[in-house]
């Protein structure tokens, strides 16, 4: 009996193995399902954390988020303009921030934020160009660190005020810029205030100055204070080049026959001084005979001279509705351009 139980235990060792197996098996899906659950625990502390995160996200680090840099910059920019937060523009790298800062010194009308920019850059003078208006005072040029948009700047103000003001003139650094602009002044003052003593302020010599086609642009009034050339649509002020006269001697030229002072003539030399002379004599406001013109336009070189009869007798035509005048053109062209001017001025 007791080797039949010594044998039943011999037989029930042997069985161990199969029940070993089931139990491993058993606690192998036991840690399966632990690691399950951790995963699961990993998985939802993550989503916790994610959500938080998002939860108190700030407008600047969503746009910070973004990928693509003109992307990300281009929302930093709106946002800045939207709050008018300064910090956020200045904080956007390089030349991508030069936008949202004018628009920043525009919104807040200070051009100091202009300074914020490459002072080299096109950007920089867009920005500071927006405070030269009229609405503005000229006192924001002195603020603009770059000397050349300060110049710029200073003459626009200058411009505005159809150069009233010569305090403007002396604050431009460009010589040449500065020239312009006081030359404009004295010249303008000249002729809208009678006043000669401006003209003596202008340059005496035929190479310096202004252009005589751009002072002669600048007066409202005809030269010679009668219809003379640029007038007339048909030929560029540029034509007067020929006068061969200092800006002086045009402003000289042009009060005498305004004023009908024919003691300015003595200030302007040459062939013009008949020119002067025969300006003072001529009625305003009166319809010229063609003798009248044949006069005054006598005394130009005779290259211009028909230049100067046409265009006058194309402006007399259509001032006074009087085709008379188109007879004495010298061609087709111009009686044709006569003809139409009248057209045109009693339609």
């Amino acid at each position: 009996m007791e080797r039949q139980s010594k044998n039943s235990n011999i037989l029930g060792n042997a069985d161990d193995p199969p029940k070993s197996k089931a139990e491993v098996k058993d606690r192998e899906r036991q840690k399966m399902v632990v690691l399950a659950g951790f995963v699961i625990v990993l998985v939802a502390l993550a989503g916790i954390v994610a959500l938080g995160s998002l939860r108190h996200q700030t407008p600047v680090s969503q746009c910070e988020g973004i990928i693509f840099a003109q992307s990300k910059y281009t929302c930093l920019s709106n946002l800045a303009l939207a709050t008018e937060n300064l910090s956020i523009c200045r904080d956007i790298p390089g030349s991508y921030s030069y936008g949202c800062l004018s628009g920043i010194a525009a919104g807040e009308s200070n051009s100091l934020v202009c300074n914020y920019i490459n002072s080299s850059s096109t950007s920089y003078s867009g920005c500071i160009s927006q405070f030269e208006t009229s609405k503005y005072n000229a006192s924001i040029c002195k603020n603009v660190e770059n000397s050349s948009v300060t110049s710029s700047c200073f003459y626009t103000f200058a411009d505005l005020g159809n150069f009233s003001n010569l305090s403007y003139c002396k604050y431009i650094n460009n010589t040449q810029l500065s020239n312009e602009c006081t030359d404009r002044f004295y010249y303008i003052n000249a002729i809208t205030a009678h006043n000669q003593n401006y003209c003596g302020a202008l340059p005496n010599s035929s190479t310096n100055g202004i252009p005589i086609s751009e002072l002669l642009g600048l007066n409202a009034s005809s030269i010679l204070g009668i219809h003379l050339p640029q007038n007339a649509s048909n030929y560029s002020l540029s034509s007067y080049e020929f006068l061969n006269i200092s800006d002086q001697g045009l402003c000289y030229l042009n009060l005498a026959g305004i004023t009908k002072n024919a003691s300015l003539c003595s200030f302007v030399q040459g062939s013009l001084n008949s020119l002067c002379l025969a300006s003072t004599k001529s009625t305003q406001n009166k319809p010229l005979s063609y003798s009248q013109i044949l006069t005054v336009c006598g005394a130009l070189p005779s290259s211009y001279s028909n230049i100067c009869i046409n265009q006058e007798l194309i402006s007399q035509a259509s001032e006074y509705d009087n085709s008379t005048y188109c007879r004495y053109t010298t061609n087709a062209t111009e009686n044709s351009a006569c003809l139409s001017s009248i057209n045109s001025s009693s339609s």
